[in-house]
């Protein structure tokens, strides 16, 4: 008799749990119910529709688009959830990243809810180039087997410019003779994500004047194409007057700043860079001292061509 009852509660028992998960997992009928409700109505929406991106080295050139995700289900007893993922992409290949990339809704809350898409757009990246974000997803009930896509959402990205430039001459240190002319090819590189206007100009100027030096440029300002070069030629004459000896150095200050940048109101760091020109030697302008030994070297073949004559 012990051994009945004992029989029973565990049959009893087992029915229990059975009865338990048969009530947790939803049975065929049900997920067909759940699917015969209709579709959710899932929309996205961004904050902002334009980000810019800052590709400067040294900067890291991510952008973020916060939006949210509304959904509205026409909820019945066997719909217990209506989950939405989401996924992103750009046209131009940037990575994206969405978080969270699964959202929830429930009969409970049914709230909108937020989510943050992060791109990160690649360092030095041309200015003129710029790129979609495209926000996607699709929705399904649980349990059930009904979903669908959501209609995706787009972010434009737009490419700051920054300003990089070097100039570069080969032989920076020269030496004349007093009273020369000399030049100076002086190489522009333009090292910016864009287009650029660049301005040279010579900083003692004045100091140079006050000398009798001549100095000028060829083309003070210039327009230079990312990644390109071009040459401005400095022209100098030296002073104009006679000297028993000299052997000084003259140093000459230029700088090259971005008018495009000034007249933008943007960051730009102007470069300065020295030349350096060594005057050696006897003052006499006019005068080619190698004229002067073509004259003595003729006068002394005359003379000994005399000297031979008459004996």
């Amino acid at each position: 008799m012990k051994r009945a009852v004992k029989n029973l509660q565990i049959f009893l028992g087992l029915l229990i749990v059975l009865s338990s998960i048969g009530f947790m997992v939803p049975s065929a009928d049900e997920k067909k119910e759940a699917a015969a409700i209709g579709p959710a109505s899932v929309t996205l929406q961004l904050d902002e529709g334009k980000r810019t991106a800052q590709v400067a080295p040294g900067q890291s050139g991510i952008v973020t688009f916060s939006g949210s995700v509304n959904a509205i289900v026409p909820w019945q007893p066997n719909v217990q959830q209506c989950v939405v993922t989401l996924q992103g992409s750009t046209d131009a290949g940037w990575p994206v990243t969405i978080s969270p990339s699964t959202v929830i809704f429930t009969r409970q809350d049914t709230r909108a809810k937020q989510f943050i898409a992060t791109v990160k757009v690649p360092p030095e990246t041309p200015y003129l180039q710029s790129g979609a974000v495209i926000i996607q997803g699709r929705w399904s009930y649980v349990p059930g087997a009904i979903g669908g896509p959501v209609n995706p959402v787009t972010g434009i990205i737009d490419i700051d410019q920054f300003y990089r430039f070097t100039l570069n001459v080969k032989s920076p240190y020269v030496q004349v003779r007093p009273g020369s002319t000399l030049n100076f090819d002086i190489k522009i590189r333009n090292d910016g994500n864009g287009a650029d206007v660049l301005s040279l100009r010579i900083l003692n100027y004045d100091k140079l004047s006050k000398k009798d030096w001549v100095v000028q440029l060829g083309n003070p300002r210039i327009r230079v194409q990312s990644n390109q070069e071009e040459v401005v030629t400095l022209s100098i004459a030296t002073e104009q007057r006679i000297y028993p000896w000299v052997n000084e150095v003259t140093t000459i200050q230029i700088e090259l700043i971005s008018v495009q940048a000034q007249e933008l109101g943007e960051l730009s760091l102007p470069v300065e860079y020295a030349l350096f020109v060594r005057e050696r030697g006897v003052a006499t302008p006019g005068f080619d001292p190698m004229f002067l030994i073509f004259i003595l070297g003729t006068l002394a073949i005359l003379f000994v061509n005399r000297e031979r004559k008459r004996s």
